[in-house]
């Protein structure tokens, strides 16, 4: 429940969109938001992995997405691989700072 109430209010401080963003990813991470808003955590990570593909996995805020759906779906070490993910290819202070404390959340969740 803690989990939960953390990812809807970090929903409100998301990371800007990443650096190389199309239109088809744009789409596709719109549709895994929208799907996540329903609890549709499946089909919000399938549109969030190919988002990421879209960015040759190179976007921090597909992979902050995804770790969500994976929290979401009870799926702790793949989330904790995004969080990783999310981390390494962030840009920016603030998507660094939301992929440790996703990362952070997981780990005191998982153990």
């Amino acid at each position: 429940m803690k989990i939960l109430l953390l990812t809807a209010f970090l929903l409100a401080i998301v990371a800007p969109r990443c650096q190389g963003s199309n239109s088809e990813n744009d789409k596709e991470l719109s549709a895994g938001q929208a799907d996540f808003a329903r609890h549709d955590y499946d089909d919000a990570a399938k549109h969030f992995k190919k988002a990421s593909k879209l960015e040759h996995e190179s976007c921090s805020e597909c992979f902050i997405w995804l770790l969500r759906a994976e929290i979401g779906l009870g799926k702790t070490d793949d989330a904790l691989k995004s969080a990783d993910m999310a981390l390494k290819t962030a840009q920016s202070d603030r998507q660094r700072a939301n992929a440790q404390l996703y990362r952070a959340a997981e780990r005191g969740q998982g153990r």
